[in-house]
């Protein structure tokens, strides 16, 4: 157990206070956004600009710099 102490101590918790009731449908969102860079089916560019769109969608926060 004293081996994982370090990854204990450095553990940070899910943003879920921001996206809080909606953490499980943004989680979703990320995870398909960067399988979607990683398979090739978009740029990743084009697939932080529709996943920002749709966490504003999602969350009503505002987008960065608006």
């Amino acid at each position: 157990m004293a081996n994982f102490l370090p990854v204990f101590r450095a553990a940070v918790a899910r943003p879920s206070t921001a996206t809080a009731p909606n953490y499980l449908q943004t989680s979703k969102l990320f995870y398909s956004a960067v399988h979607n860079v990683l398979t090739g089916e978009e740029s990743a560019t084009d697939a932080l600009a529709l996943l920002e769109l749709d966490l504003q969608d999602l969350t009503g926060l505002p987008i960065a710099g608006q």
